[in-house]
């Protein structure tokens, strides 16, 4: 009678470990990459709720992201943006950006949210106060401030697809490019539906990616472990 081998044993193979030990690897570093993200944005969340706890001042350059301000000036609704693909309260949408004068200078406002026709066949009307009015908001800075921002035509109020700073300086005319723009209140004059969020994935999302990714890792483990070896085999005779 065969005696029963009760060990466990190594069968190596050598394409099955030059596949997965790659896949191992990008695994375990998508999952890293996950909780640095969560902990960058557990940062931002920080220093978001400490910038935004402090009183408003007057618009100037420089200014820190979220830090409320107030200006004195007027809206120019002759010539404004809509950026596309904004989504409020499950529907379709467009952010409405529109110059607003102060003296000499022009600042760039998202004034909020106005839901778009769902066949694409029209364009919202937006009701704009008129003469000199105080405005209130917090100040944001694009992500991609330069590149094409995707204009649709060259009527007014144009369709954009992303901020870009540059080609919208460009529309109106502006020498000096804004690096900021303003985001209004919802309680401020000029405002529509506001609200936006602080990041665009929470902290707690990462954290659930990276586990998700972790787990893929362990089971790509497990697997290799056992085509790798008679640990099948083994586990049974040991029950």
């Amino acid at each position: 009678m065969d005696e029963v081998n009760n060990s466990l044993t190594l069968r190596l193979n050598k394409k099955l470990i030059l596949l997965s030990l790659p896949c191992l690897a990008l695994l375990l570093s998508l999952g890293c990459w996950q909780l640095r993200r969560a902990e960058e944005k557990v940062r931002l969340l920080t220093e978001y709720r400490a910038v935004s706890a402090l009183p408003a001042v007057d618009w100037r350059e420089g200014l820190p992201a979220a830090r409320l301000v107030t200006v004195w000036g007027r809206f120019a609704p002759s010539k404004y943006w809509l950026l596309d693909n904004q989504i409020k309260r499950g529907r379709v949408g467009f952010d409405v950006i529109m110059p607003f004068v102060v003296g000499e200078q022009v600042l760039l406002v998202n004034r909020g949210w106005v839901a778009g026709d769902p066949g694409r066949r029209s364009l919202p009307e937006v009701d704009t106060p008129a003469g000199h009015i105080s405005i209130t908001g917090r100040v944001y800075y694009p992500h991609r401030a330069d590149g094409p921002s995707l204009a649709a035509d060259w009527y007014w109020p144009r369709i954009i697809g992303h901020l870009g700073l540059v080609d919208m300086a460009r529309d109106i005319e502006l020498i000096q490019v804004p690096r900021a723009i303003l985001r209004l209140q919802q309680d401020s004059p000029g405002a529509l539906l506001t609200g936006w969020p602080t990041v665009n994935v929470s902290p707690q999302k990462h954290r659930a990616y990276a586990m998700q990714w972790f787990a893929m890792a362990l089971a790509l483990f497990l697997l290799t472990a056992v085509y790798s070896s008679n640990l099948v085999q083994w586990w049974r005779q040991a029950k």
